[in-house]
């Protein structure tokens, strides 16, 4: 099992994606700096697909897709019906109301933000009744959609609230009329084991918050965020407490909503805006990622798809999918929607920017063939003992042009001086990676 730890090299992340082999022959090349002929190969992951190459579990069959999705566990909902009297009326009306302060967030409260003001009510008396476990506490509706969506939204923008998985309500009729709802959270862990874990948690956040620079980039705390996380959980269905922050932070093996969450609580924790988004992706799954406003500017974020540990892999291949994916580290509403697809409870922020995108600030953005920029991206990579180098395309126009000029055109062996270029090309995401040894 990895294991949290407190510093990280971030610049130590391999770029890249995965290198197949198949091979093409016959091309002749002259190459930099001599007069000798070779014969070098060009090697393709595969033939070009319009199939997305994002990640995957490993080994994944139709009924680990099913347990996958039975993995990310929705909120377990029970109903429980009574008859209304006089005893049961003068009890509720006795139920105490607390003021509600919502510490723990951050201050930063995406969903409640999106309420109207009968929202905002519901919400303080089903988040005031979570973390202060309360039992059978009145609520000023008789909808039971609305405190189901309500719910959502207080578990949406508390990752903090680890000790809860679900609710009760108790519904009062009287023949056979609805006439009071009764909300009581299922807690998970008791109150004393809450008082337990809790600073454990606060003491692992901590530790991790203080390794990063107060006067560092917004971009630059994600990343290190990102990482951390990446670098130090391993993607596993069957681990404990996976839906909550205790899987990452302290046994460091979870799935989705583990990661997603704890990526919420530690960015909030630094002030920058995060939130959780749940729905699912183009394979059916249940999936759990983030929403993050970096430098004024939204984007999405997909940490578990980072780590190698969910994604694909032969023995031809593991040598190059690297630690770190990048591919979805923040990126604008168009990316993320031709793979994932949102059900939150409240409207979403629209991603537009690419400012804060990993290949735009790494500088592996490509905007036009530029042999200039090209030679310096590939020295500068090799400088830093890069296996790989990835580069992503702005448009469709860019990568069929980059393609063509590399690839066809055999210019890469102006920027990979070997005889044998080996590559892969994923067309869905715009990308181009070459091996540089």
């Amino acid at each position: 099992m990895k294991k949290l730890l407190g510093t990280l090299l971030i610049s130590l992340a391999i770029l890249g994606g995965i290198i197949g082999y198949a091979k093409y022959t016959g091309l002749d090349k002259e190459l930099l700096g001599g007069s000798e002929i070779v014969t070098p190969d060009i090697i393709p992951v595969a033939t070009p697909s319009p199939e997305p190459l994002r990640p995957q579990k490993i080994n994944r069959d139709e009924d680990e897709k099913a347990e996958e999705s039975k993995a990310y566990t929705e909120n377990v909902v029970e109903q429980e019906e009574t008859e209304w009297n006089e005893e049961v009326e003068s009890e509720l009306e006795e139920t105490p109301t607390d003021e509600v302060t919502h510490e723990g967030a951050g201050q930063f409260l995406y969903a409640y933000d999106q309420l109207t003001d009968d929202g905002k009510e519901l919400y303080d008396i089903l988040y005031d009744a979570t973390v202060n476990f309360k039992d059978k506490v009145p609520v000023p509706t008789l909808d039971l959609d609305a405190i189901d969506t309500i719910f959502n939204c207080v578990m949406m923008d508390h990752p903090e609230i680890f000790y809860v998985n679900g609710y009760r309500v108790v519904k009062y009729t009287q023949a056979g009329v609805l006439k009071r709802l009764c909300f009581t959270p299922s807690i998970c862990y008791s109150k004393d084991q809450v008082d337990q874990i809790a600073p454990v948690l606060e003491s692992q956040c901590n530790e991790i918050l203080s390794h990063v620079d107060a006067n560092a980039s917004d971009y630059d705390k994600i990343k290190f965020i990102y990482d951390v996380i990446v670098l130090n959980t391993e993607y596993d269905l069957n681990s404990s407490d996976n839906q909550n922050v205790i899987s990452v932070l302290i046994n460091g093996r979870s799935v989705c909503q583990g990661y997603a969450k704890t990526m919420q609580m530690l960015l909030n924790k630094l002030g920058i805006p995060c939130t959780l988004v749940t729905g699912t992706v183009d394979t059916g799954e249940r999936h759990a990622w983030n929403a993050i406003k970096a430098d004024g500017e939204w984007y999405y974020t997909d940490v578990t798809w980072g780590d190698s540990s969910y994604q694909a892999m032969d023995a031809s291949q593991s040598d190059f999918i690297p630690d770190v994916n990048y591919d979805y580290l923040l990126v604008p509403s168009s990316e993320i929607n031709t793979t994932h697809f949102s059900d939150n409870e409240v409207q979403l922020p629209t991603a537009n920017s690419v400012n804060d995108n990993y290949y735009v600030k790494e500088g592996l953005y490509i905007t036009s063939y530029d042999p200039n920029q090209l030679s310096a991206i590939f020295d500068y990579q090799r400088s830093l003992g890069r296996a790989t180098v990835a580069l992503k395309c702005s448009d469709w126009n860019v990568y069929e042009q980059m393609y063509n000029e590399l690839i066809n055109n055999q210019h890469i062996f102006e920027y990979v001086k070997t005889g044998q270029i080996r590559y892969q090309n994923d067309d869905s995401m715009r990308k181009l990676v070459f091996a540089l040894q």
